[in-house]
């Protein structure tokens, strides 16, 4: 299974968590559980062990998911811990926050290969965006980290868009951003969540079709209380029934703190429920 859908590629931002310095981490043995110790106990002289907590399929684990094994000898005591090195950690193992909607979701999950790539586009199809504006009411680009490739940021929740900072934006769903994002450039998703994706525009148009025409619930101008002050944010409904329709941009009033980690900065901005 692959991390990334085709056409799309994965970002971590979180800082990796290797010993300073290079080199292993020195040896220590995780504490088990009660009820490892218990069984241990039980069965001397066998292995028991310790599987990632997001895993939660039928049967025995993959190989993957299991984090390693503590030993218990003759006597019924653990005695030795053994790593698996074929391990993938999760993405509530690596500690990144959780994510705030199904989009974010999908990418962490695939990103680590704890989920089917594909239920990225699949989940952008059906849920409403936003995206930065640039002067004159194009879509804001920037480039990906490779410093090469031209994108278009999207964010998937209030959240990870007030984290982005202060800038103009405007909410849509995915079929009206096919027809907005300028030729060559990719889709880059959540720029300020612990996990970033570019992913191609192929992948989500297919996903799009698939899903037909379906009335979702207006998520994005359900949230604006909590993104602009009340003035601003009840000008900006209203105008979404005049003729000027709902594609006026909005724009943050409140300042943002840069973010310090991913679970830290997505901690602070989280305030109510987005869908």
């Amino acid at each position: 299974m692959s991390g990334t859908p085709e056409g799309a590629e994965g970002v971590a931002s979180t800082a990796s968590q290797g010993a300073e310095g290079g080199g292993e981490a020195p040896y220590e043995m995780p504490t088990p559980p009660d009820h490892v110790v218990e069984a241990a106990r039980l069965a001397p002289d066998h292995w028991f062990g310790l599987i990632d907590p997001t895993w939660s399929g039928q049967g025995e684990p993959p190989e993957w998911a299991m984090i390693g094994s503590w030993r218990s000898d003759e006597h019924g005591e653990i005695v030795e811990w053994q790593e698996n090195e074929d391990y993938r950690p999760s993405p509530r193992a690596l500690g990144w926050a959780d994510p705030t909607d199904p989009v974010d979701a999908a990418i962490q999950l695939a990103t680590t290969d704890y989920g089917p790539p594909e239920d990225i586009a699949r989940a952008l199809a059906v849920q409403e965006i936003a995206v930065f504006m640039a002067p004159g009411g194009a879509l804001l680009s920037a480039v990906a980290p490779d410093d090469e490739t031209p994108v278009v940021p999207v964010f998937t929740s209030p959240q990870h868009l007030q984290t982005a900072g202060r800038l103009s934006f405007r909410p849509m769903k995915a079929p009206e951003l096919l027809n907005l994002v300028p030729e060559g450039h990719l889709l880059f998703l959540n720029p300020s969540g612990p996990v970033s994706m570019t992913l191609e525009l192929g992948p989500l148009r297919e996903a799009v079709e698939a899903a037909g025409v379906a009335d979702h619930e207006d998520g994005w101008l359900g949230a604006l209380d909590d993104l602009l002050p009340a003035s601003v944010a009840a000008d900006d409904t209203a105008a979404s029934s005049d003729e000027d329709g709902p594609g006026r941009a909005a724009v943050p009033s409140a300042p943002v703190a840069p973010p310090r980690d991913g679970s830290a900065a997505a901690a602070d901005v989280a305030r109510g429920d987005f869908l």
